[in-house]
């Protein structure tokens, strides 16, 4: 993408631009600003994490001053896998995402349409949600194990052999 700048204060917000990235870090004054129209913005992408009816209502807030918003948070576990094993999931008009799908391909390779606003917040909170079930069952496996008399390092091959890339990774900590 052309024009590219990179503004971490509010007071080195450009006052016009086609579209506005906010980050995991974006500051509450930064959206409000935002939605009180005080930038001219044509798209925001949103990318923190966050309650699917609060990303809705920032849309709605958006869409009074004519701004369109695609909720684009990413999932990665292993920040060591990143961006092979990670993905931007996304939500809002399907026409603004595919405006803004190379600005998010850049970002991440693997861009993921979920559905209208907040689908794709919901869809974090699901991965989200699965990946720390997925945690929890390995430690808790893990205490099983241990319990029943293996060895730390024998219940790490199990996991490692048998058992998904997170819980692999889970498992070699215990090495």
């Amino acid at each position: 993408m052309r024009n590219m700048e990179t503004a971490a204060e509010l007071q080195v917000l450009p006052l016009e631009c086609e579209v506005l990235v906010l980050g995991a870090g974006a500051s509450a004054e930064i959206r409000a600003k935002v939605a009180q129209g005080g930038l001219r913005v044509k798209t925001v992408v949103d990318q923190a994490p966050a309650d699917p009816e609060h990303t809705r209502a920032f849309a709605q807030a958006l869409g009074r001053k004519g701004i369109a918003l695609v909720d684009a948070p990413i999932h990665c576990e292993l920040a060591a896998d990143f961006p092979q094993a990670s993905a931007i999931l996304c939500g809002g008009p399907a026409d603004v995402l595919e405006r803004v799908r190379p600005l998010l391909e850049a970002i991440c390779p693997k861009v993921i349409y979920f559905g209208d606003t907040g689908a794709g917040q919901t869809g974090h909170l699901l991965v989200s949600a699965a990946a720390a079930c997925n945690r929890l069952s390995t430690y808790e496996c893990g205490a099983i194990g241990v319990k029943n008399g293996l060895c730390v390092a024998g219940v790490a091959v199990v996991f490692m052999l048998v058992i998904s890339p997170i819980s692999r990774e889970i498992a070699s900590s215990f090495r």
